[in-house]
């Protein structure tokens, strides 16, 4: 059985690989997943309404990841269940879009 980490970093390496066998840039490929990703974390720790101390790590995380000096998996190892799942949902909703 995977973990909610493990599925949702499938699922988004499956993208890749479809967009890229599309004929899509590689670099703007990654730097979209990123930024995307970052946006749902951010907008499903606000909606969960979590405490401000955990919000708080999740942001400098969060900035860690867009500078370069963590991966995305560090960011969704710290997230609770529901909102991975929620992330989860919006990432199949962006796709179907």
């Amino acid at each position: 059985m995977y973990s909610q980490n493990e599925i949702l970093a499938k699922r988004l390496i499956i993208e890749g690989i479809m967009a890229i066998q599309s004929g899509d840039n590689l670099e703007i490929l990654i730097s979209e997943k990123q930024e995307m990703v970052l946006r749902l974390v951010r907008e499903a720790v606000q909606a969960h309404a979590a405490e401000n101390k955990q919000k708080a790590k999740v942001e400098e995380i969060a900035d860690k990841v867009e500078r370069g000096e963590l991966s995305i998996v560090a960011l969704l190892a710290l997230l609770s269940s529901g909102v991975r799942n929620e992330i989860m949902q919006q990432i199949k909703i962006c796709r179907r879009r």
